[in-house]
Order: C-alpha cells, then sequence, then structure tokens
C-alpha cells in the first residue's frame, strides 16, 4: 500500500479585503416603513461563471461567478485545486478570483465553493458547487460518487470533510463537504489510486484525530472513466458513553435533555429516564422523543401532570450512543415552570403523502404529532380502507416513539386501487389539548408481491392432449408464467403463485414441446380482456 500522509497540514487561504467607503451627502429624507412580501428562504444559486467552466480555454488568470443574491461576505470562500495562490473578493451578488500566476497551458483548475456560502439573509446552499476551468482539450472524466453516515445510522454534520489523495502528493488533491443528505460526488479525477478519507472536524483544525473525531478512509482505483460509488462509514474509537451537558423545562410539560453525542434508538424509551423533585416524589413521565437533525443529540420528555415552578432532578438511566457504548446513569438539575405548550396538538407529517400513488402494498405507514398521543386513543381513531368498497384494512399500528407511529397492514394492499387514511377527531395530548377535527389522506399503492391464483375452465378442446395455460403481464415487464393442464383434469384449470398484478391469458396445445405456441398447428385460444390478480 502506498506511503499515504496521515495527516494534511491545514493552509490557510489567502483573502482580498475590500473596504468600501460611502459618502453620505447632506439631504432631506422621508422615512418610511419597509415593504411587506413573503420571507425569502432561498439560498444563492450560480448563475453565470466568466469564463465558463470547461477545457480549451485560451488563457486563465481571472474567475468572476455570479450568483442570484447578495452574498455574505464572511460566510464567502473557495478552494483551487492545485492551488496557485489567489486574491478572493465579494461584491454584492459577484464573487471575484485572482490567481496569483495565469493558469500553465494544458492545465486543469477546479474550484469549489463550500455548500456553506450564503445570502445576507442566512440562507445556506448547502450542495457545494464544483467547476473545473482547463487549458487542455478535455478534462478527467473519472468521479466518485460518496454517501456518508455516523456508525450507526446517524448522519454527519455539516462539519464533515471530505479529502482526496494521490500517492504523489501530500497535500490533498481535492477537498469538498457533503451536502444535507450525506452524499458528495468530486468529479473530474483521473485514473489510478486514490484515499478518500472522511471525518467530522469538530475543531475546525482541518486535521483528523481518530480517537476523538469520526472517519474513515479506503483506497479507490479509478479507470479513465469511471464513476465509482462508495460508502463510508465514519467511526471513533470511542469506549465512553454518552453524557447529560445541558437541560430546559421548554414548557410545563416538556423538558429537553442535551447529550454529549447521538443517542441510540432504544434509549429514547420512557424507561430510560425519570424526574423528581425537591422531596424525591416523581413526576410521571409520558414518552420521550429524540430530536431529529444533522447533530441531533436532544431527547425531548413529555410529562404526564405539569412540572410547576420547582427545582426538578432529570434522570437518564442506562442509555448509549450509537456506537452502542453504555452509561449507567446521569442526572441534571432544571427549573421548572407552569408556561402551557405554545403549539396545539396537531399532525406534523404522515406517509404516504395525500394525493401520492405508487406507495409499498406491503406498508408500513407513518403518522406522526406534534406530541404525545396515547397508543390506545389512537388505535380507536386511525383506521384504513378501501375506498371502493369501505372495507376496513387489518393491521397492526406501532408506537416508535412518544408521538410517532407506523401502521403495518397484515396483508399487501391490492394494486392500483384507492386507499384512504382516516383519523377521527377526539385525540388529547397530556397538557389537555383536543384535536377537535379529524383528517382524511388518500394515496394508491402499487402492485405489490404477495402471490394470488387464476382458475377458469378451458371449451373448445376435446382431443386427449395436455393444455398449456400462459398467464403474461399486461403493460408492464415480467416474465408470463405457464402451467401445464393434464387432459385428465380438463376443462378446469388452476394457475398458483401468480404475484398481484394485470395479466393476458392463453392457452394451447404444446404438440412440440417447446414450451411456446407455434402457429396455427397448434389450437390456441385467448381470453377476452385483461386479469386482474390480488
Amino acid at each position: 500500500m502506498p506511503d499515504f500522509p496521515r495527516r494534511a497540514p491545514g493552509q490557510l487561504l489567502p483573502a482580498l479585503l475590500v473596504a468600501t467607503g460611502l459618502l453620505l451627502a447632506g439631504a432631506c429624507a422621508r422615512i418610511v416603513a419597509p415593504s411587506g412580501g413573503p420571507e425569502d428562504l432561498d439560498p444563492p444559486s450560480l448563475l453565470e461563471s466568466r469564463p465558463a467552466s470547461g477545457s480549451g480555454l485560451e488563457e486563465l488568470s481571472r474567475i468572476e461567478l455570479e450568483w442570484s443574491e447578495r452574498l455574505d461576505k464572511a460566510s464567502a470562500s473557495v478552494s483551487l485545486f492545485p492551488d496557485p495562490g489567489f486574491g478572493l473578493a465579494v461584491r454584492g451578488s459577484r464573487m471575484v478570483l485572482t490567481l496569483d500566476s495565469p493558469l500553465p497551458e494544458a492545465a486543469t483548475l477546479v474550484l469549489v465553493v463550500p455548500g456553506s456560502l450564503s445570502d445576507r439573509r442566512g440562507n445556506r446552499i448547502e450542495t457545494p458547487v464544483s467547476l473545473v476551468y482547463s487549458r487542455a482539450d478535455s478534462v478527467p472524466a473519472a468521479a466518485l460518487d460518496l454517501s456518508l453516515t455516523l456508525h450507526g445510522s446517524g448522519s454527519v454534520s455539516e462539519h464533515c470533510r471530505v479529502e482526496l489523495y494521490s500517492e504523489e502528493q501530500e497535500a490533498p488533491l481535492r477537498v469538498t463537504s457533503p451536502d444535507s443528505l450525506g452524499r458528495a460526488i468530486v468529479p473530474w479525477l483521473g485514473e489510478g489510486e486514490l484515499l478518500v478519507r472522511s471525518f467530522e472536524d469538530r475543531d475546525f483544525d482541518l486535521l483528523w484525530s481518530p480517537d476523538q473525531e469520526a472517519g474513515a478512509e479506503t483506497l479507490v482505483v479509478l479507470g479513465p472513466s469511471d464513476t465509482l460509488r462508495v460508502d463510508l462509514s465514519l467511526s471513533i474509537v470511542d469506549t465512553i458513553g454518552p453524557g447529560i451537558v445541558d437541560a430546559e423545562a421548554l414548557d410545563g410539560y416538556h423538558v429537553r435533555v442535551d447529550f454529549t453525542e447521538q443517542l441510540s434508538e432504544e434509549s429514547g424509551s420512557p424507561g430510560h429516564f425519570a424526574i423528581v423533585d425537591s422531596s424525591g416524589a416523581s413526576v410521571a413521565v409520558l414518552g420521550v422523543w429524540l430530536r431529529a437533525g444533522r447533530e441531533s443529540s436532544s431527547a425531548v420528555v413529555a410529562t404526564q401532570e405539569a412540572l410547576g415552578e420547582r427545582e426538578l432532578l432529570v434522570r437518564a438511566l442506562d442509555f448509549s450512543d450509537l456506537l452502542g457504548n453504555a452509561t449507567a446513569a446521569d442526572s441534571i438539575r432544571v427549573e421548572g415552570t407552569t408556561e402551557m405548550p405554545g403549539e396545539s396538538l396537531m399532525v406534523s407529517s404522515h406517509f404516504p403523502a395525500s394525493g401520492q400513488v405508487d406507495v409499498s402494498a406491503a406498508g408500513p405507514f407513518y403518522i406522526t404529532f406534534t406530541d404525545w398521543v396515547d397508543p390506545d386513543s389512537l388505535r380507536a381513531r386511525w383506521r384504513l380502507s378501501s375506498v371502493a368498497d369501505s372495507a376496513d384494512v387489518a393491521g397492526t399500528i406501532e408506537m416508535m416513539d412518544a408521538r410517532s407511529f407506523r401502521f403495518v397492514p397484515d396483508h399487501e394492499l391490492l394494486g392500483q386501487r384507492q386507499y384512504r387514511f382516516d383519523l377521527l377527531p377526539g385525540l388529547v395530548s397530556a397538557f389537555a389539548d383536543t384535536m377537535e377535527q379529524g383528517e382524511q389522506w388518500l394515496f394508491i399503492p402499487a402492485w405489490g408481491v404477495e402471490p394470488g391464483a387464476v382458475s377458469g375452465t378451458i371449451t373448445g378442446w376435446t382431443g386427449g392432449r395436455d393444455v398449456t395455460v400462459q398467464a403474461a403481464p399486461a403493460g408492464s415487464s415480467g416474465q408470463p408464467l405457464y402451467a401445464v393442464v393434464k387432459a385428465s383434469l380438463l376443462p378446469g384449470f388452476l394457475l398458483e403463485s401468480v404475484p398481484a398484478g394485470r395479466y393476458t391469458l392463453c392457452a394451447f396445445v404444446d404438440a412440440d414441446a417447446d414450451s411456446s405456441w407455434g402457429g396455427s398447428a397448434e389450437p390456441y385460444g385467448v381470453f377476452p380482456g385483461v386479469v386482474e390478480v390480488f
């Protein structure tokens, strides 16, 4: 194995700061209220690069990037590979890079804008932008498609860093970061062997500390035009369990508990948390849910009774992180409150969405509320039925956490048929907030894979020979199914283990035993229509 560097020294990118003086002339002015309008939630998008990204450039000493919005100067940075040295200026919606020396003939330069770039309202682009400039006739065509997760299925954070090294260089050949889904695409790579390293750079020193920061590395070999998919699970040499670092009473019925790292799903059950007052009396815990997000390390504990204005002790018992490192117990004190929750009980999300088609016929189907919901009360109010005949679908409602549930049908739903979820009114939260109105949403499942059967009769044949029945998928891909019906069993036939779907049916006498109809020499018949198998 090549002797790749274990750590790459960080290099600060030079920046050109431009101070602009604003001359104010005395004049009469009238103060007016700002105009209204929708809040800007869109991140900036790249409109134009001058020169345009690509190959065959005659010269390159300056690059201008025009964005759709004025940029936050503090968030503006770029990386060049290889780095020839450059200055960076930000003027409104424009970024201007000036190279210390022109790009040599036949050379290629890759520019990466990190996902942290934002507009002046703080809207980040999230997904890094990569551009290539080459004075050669073409650019390298290989690429890496990286999928990054934390060991234990956790999401990588915005501090995650991806580095690529070649055998010839100690400095990184390329550096980028993943998007919010943990995916990083690295284009314009040459063929050969590369070391791929990714890690959580929590201390911002651009160096991987394997005993403190989750990371992983692997060797890959790229061909001239390969696009190689690589899955990396970032882990840490960690034997220490998580601990509590902070807690806050969000209102009179909810306490947020912050941990040093993400907890395992099993640690989110009510049995792992307890709350007591100064006298040792317990506050009943209804349920717990773990905060979702890229850096999820919090749990919300929902209580049955109001916390009140008193000092409380929150205990976490037998909990673990994503690596399975356990902590026997930890606790923290928090001041309770009588403040009522500010958000009413309602459905925050459900799957499938209303009107969604081609949903998995086997489920599971999900519903999440804004707060704790009693499982028995939900089971009495949440039903799935077929629209055609209003028949209820049998299944099991399972509690995932204090506010999330899933419905698993006993059998697959019928494909291409409309189904309806009904949530009846009457659900009550721990603080007596009632959902006075129900909800309803429709969806259409795809064909499932549970098999059915086709039976019928064959008429018009009395030749005393066996008959072959064929079921061919109608309007979809798939292999035909065959069944040979013995002459002694005619006219009835049964075609078993037929996956759900739409089929055309035919029958023929296979005189030459080649498992296919041989034309007019072999008697043939067809069912006039399409058969649906459920």
